[in-house]
């Protein structure tokens, strides 16, 4: 039996039981917050150094109702700065859970100690840096959403199953994601300018979570920048039958917005319809998408939907560059709404780096010929385009 034929039977019983049994906590998130409207809580943990680079202190916020993989409470963390009326909120990356060995690679609960962490690397570098002149957001207000769920913010399948994963999976990314994109709006409704981003994971996370977002919004620009997160139209690189599978695990269908009928198709086809329904259904937004054109990382989480879902190869490096290229001149394009930067390669990942590597590249430094990630990006911002950028 291969392992995917192993994941239908687990996702069917694991459907069926949900089906009988509640589905969780319904209640929006809460916390505190004072007569500013500002966030504010009185169990936030605050980073009282800031920091051998001087940066901005990050408090850390429960969110009611933020639920982890393994069941764990978890929250967000803020950054804020008075002086601005912008926003970015950003989406943490860390791979997907759906057999033991992927669900070994990513993490099942986020805390305050995870927080601490990060505080003086991930989140002083990249899009995080506020010396950086070259930085469109240094000055912004910023959320930082950590990724605990293994369902790339997408699921709605509260006590699932992994094949070969002891105990009940919480995939309730996008549970998580509606109370806080709730209370994001509570916070900062004054809001001039939304920039909603993410990486891998991330990424992907940005495509479901961006209408919760906007809707909450409303008149308020939100602006989606996905870094290394691609749906493709493309069967050949990303399989109806992998499609199907992984909305099974995690319930992705609950996740699109129901007004996008040909993003959830019989066959478990259609996800990268997503992407233009977006850009037509919010003519406020504007909507960019990073990505190297051999991005082995994802290559190899698809290679899963390969020889008809049995699990076996990565998926060739011709076929991604072929499905990111139609789907930027078949589905992006057209929209006048949708803006690219491509790279060659098979790296992974550009927003929270400042050096590049064999796995990612540097959000400072990486160009296509006399265009800057950087210059791009606040291109975009600036709503100086729509531009695409690479081969």
């Amino acid at each position: 039996m291969n392992r995917w034929l192993g994941v239908l039977i687990l996702v069917c019983l694991a459907l069926a039981l949900a089906l009988a049994c509640s589905s969780g906590d319904d209640d929006d998130a809460t916390a505190a917050d004072d007569d500013t409207g500002q966030a504010a809580d009185d169990d936030a943990a605050t980073d009282d150094d800031a920091g051998p680079s001087g940066e901005a202190t990050w408090m850390w916020i429960p969110i009611e109702g933020f639920t982890c993989r393994d069941g764990s409470k978890s929250g967000i963390a803020i950054r804020m700065n008075p002086q601005s009326d912008k926003l970015m909120v950003y989406l943490q990356g860390g791979g997907a859970c759906y057999d033991p060995d992927s669900c070994a690679d990513n993490p099942s609960h986020f805390g305050e100690t995870d927080l601490a962490a990060i505080l003086h690397t991930d989140l002083v570098s990249g899009i995080f840096n506020t010396k950086d002149s070259r930085n469109p957001v240094r000055d912004w207000n910023m959320v930082f959403v950590p990724y605990c769920t293994g369902d790339i913010f997408a699921g709605n399948q509260p006590d699932g199953a992994a094949p070969g994963v002891p105990g009940k999976q919480q995939f309730v990314g996008f549970q998580n994601v509606q109370k806080i994109m709730m209370y994001i709006e509570r916070h900062f409704s004054g809001a001039s300018q939304v920039l909603l981003s993410g990486t891998s994971a991330g990424g992907f996370g940005t495509l479901v979570a961006y209408a919760p977002l906007a809707d909450n919004f409303r008149d308020t620009p939100v602006i989606l920048l996905d870094d290394s997160g691609p749906f493709v139209d493309s069967n050949a690189a990303l399989p109806p039958c992998y499609q199907f599978l992984l909305r099974l695990l995690w319930n992705v269908t609950d996740s699109i917005p129901s007004g996008c009928r040909d993003c959830s198709q019989l066959n478990g086809d259609g996800i990268s319809n997503l992407l233009p329904y977006l850009a037509h259904h919010y003519p406020l937004g504007r909507f960019g998408l990073f990505s190297s054109l051999a991005d082995a990382t994802i290559r190899d989480y698809w290679g899963m939907g390969q020889n008809h879902c049995t699990g076996t190869g990565k998926v060739p490096a011709d076929v991604y560059r072929a499905a990111l290229l139609d789907e930027r001149k078949n589905f992006l394009e057209p929209t006048g709404k949708w803006w690219t930067f491509y790279i060659n390669g098979e790296t992974h990942g550009i927003l929270t780096y400042e050096d590049t590597t064999a796995d990612w590249v540097s959000f400072y430094s990486t160009a296509v010929g006399d265009m800057t990630f950087t210059g791009w990006l606040n291109d975009l911002i600036t709503d100086v385009g729509p531009l695409n950028v690479g081969p």
